[in-house]
């Protein structure tokens, strides 16, 4: 019985020995593709959770007046104008009939004419404003004044210190001409003390 000739060496050793012309295809996908295709599948899970637990509120549009549990009534004044006088406060029970603004309408009210109310109120206020600041004017002289008269006070101690060392020093000089003088003096006497008397006075006269 004849066995089929078996070769040596396997097919697939053979083809890795014969020169290839064409390398190996090998496939890589980026790390930007890995990344965006976790992020949209992460996205596309959360969106899906979302859908089957998740809820929202309901919006609807609706046309009305938000009114307070006490209930709120609109009251209208009969005409436009300016409110001069409140006779309610926040929050005071009142009933029908009573007076809650005192509304001045047109120019003039209580007073008289509203612009000229206005007017006074501002020339008052100017007025005062006026003798603030010469008040404010007053002062500041008066302080201005008063620091020039310590000035002068000063400049004056100052002199009249100044005159007082002058003096000291003119008396201090003429000391010390007295002192050197009898010093000579002295000396001299000593040395006239063989003259005749007549001469010695002599000198004296003459040293005073």
């Amino acid at each position: 019985m004849n066995r089929p000739k078996q070769p040596f060496f396997r097919p697939e050793v053979t083809v890795a020995r014969q020169t290839s012309l064409t390398g190996k295809v090998i496939l890589t996908r980026p790390l930007s593709f890995s990344l965006w295709t976790t992020f949209a599948s992460i996205s596309a899970l959360l969106i899906i959770l979302f859908l089957i637990f998740g809820n929202y509120t309901r919006k609807t549009t609706v046309e009305g007046q938000i009114l307070p549990a006490s209930g709120v009534i609109r009251v209208y004044a009969p005409d436009t104008g300016t409110i001069t006088t409140k006779f309610v406060e926040d929050g005071e029970k009142v009933k029908a009939g009573d007076k809650l603004f005192a509304l001045s309408t047109s120019r003039f009210g209580a007073g008289g004419s509203v612009q000229q109310q206005l007017k006074t109120e501002a020339v008052l206020k100017k007025t005062l404003a006026e003798q603030e600041l010469g008040r404010l004017k007053l002062i500041h002289e008066n302080e201005t004044r008063s620091l020039k008269a310590t000035v002068e006070r000063l400049e004056n101690q100052k002199l009249h210190i100044l005159q007082q060392i002058d003096g000291q020093k003119r008396r201090i000089r003429l000391a010390e001409d007295q002192w050197q003088k009898r010093h000579w003096a002295d000396r001299n006497c000593r040395d006239w003390a063989w003259y005749p008397p007549i001469w010695r006075r002599a000198a004296n006269l003459f040293i005073l």
